[in-house]
């Protein structure tokens, strides 16, 4: 419809006017499409920049530490790791007995044996946890 003339002699727009129609609508989720495939292309390229570059992209990984370092125009170098050896070995435990068809129960088991046995020993280790089915790997250290 079109604007009707209200009696105080202003317009007022038709209730047609004020409401958003589906092309407008339509026209807004396509703008949010092309936002978002657009910001997804561009992470995408980030990351694999920062793979190139020979850097972790997605922060601590299990089993490495993170490396703090300025580059030469005093900037933090993100993404920099190297291996935790005792991190390492445990991982490398739980694969083997993964390999090895052992249920994750039992190789929690088995883990928290080894701390217990290590606590009561006096030898000190990043073992010395309570190991259970909601463990996680970087919960190691």
């Amino acid at each position: 419809g079109f604007d009707r003339l209200v009696a105080g002699g202003g317009f007022e727009p038709s209730d047609q006017a004020t409401k958003p129609d589906e092309l407008h609508n339509d026209l807004k989720s396509t703008m949010n499409a092309l936002y978002f495939k657009d910001l997804s292309d561009k992470i995408h390229r980030g990351v694999i920049a920062v793979v190139l570059r020979g850097c972790v992209p997605g922060g601590q990984l299990p089993g490495y530490d993170l490396v703090h370092a300025l580059d030469e125009f005093r900037e933090p170098i993100r993404g920099k790791c190297k291996v935790n050896e005792e991190q390492t070995a445990i991982i490398r435990e739980i694969s083997e007995y993964y390999v090895e068809g052992w249920k994750f129960k039992h190789i929690c088991d088995n883990l928290s044996h080894q701390a217990s046995s290590d606590r009561s020993s006096g030898k000190p280790g990043c073992c010395a946890k309570r190991w259970d089915q909601t463990s996680r790997l970087y919960e190691l250290s």
